[in-house]
């Protein structure tokens, strides 16, 4: 994963013309402990949408999307009901499916068998950040 990000982060630091030289530590470990199903093209999209939000010269686990950030937070309690359990695991599958789309809701709702107004709506309840 790391050689093939490397790559992404050249190719987009030329195309950008921005002076960003690496990944942080937490970045980098966040980048090698999801599971990319060979996904090579959603790791490109990645790495470019990084490159872009990132302000600094080293991309931060901050730069990454939201769904790195809360994979890496290993001291997240667990759920306290089922409730509460499907709730996250729902919120998850929201925001993977928006990502995916690259914030593109219709083509999230398809993918994930909603309406349009039914995805607006668990937007709202779940509090995706969208």
């Amino acid at each position: 994963v790391l050689p093939l990000a490397d790559h992404f982060l050249a190719k987009y630091r030329r195309e950008t013309n921005k002076n960003v030289k690496g990944f942080e530590r937490d970045a980098m470990r966040a980048l090698t402990n999801r599971r990319w199903r060979g996904e090579v093209r959603e790791l490109e999209n990645v790495v470019e949408r990084a490159i872009i939000f990132c302000d600094g010269d080293m991309i931060r686990l901050d730069d990454l999307p939201e769904s790195f950030r809360r994979d890496a937070d290993d001291d997240a309690p667990p759920a306290a009901t089922l409730e509460e359990a499907i709730r996250r695991v729902e919120r998850d599958y929201i925001l993977r499916a928006l990502e995916d789309a690259e914030g593109d809701k219709d083509a999230a709702a398809k993918a994930l068998g909603l309406g349009l107004s039914t995805l607006y709506r668990k937007i709202k309840e779940l509090g995706v950040d969208a």
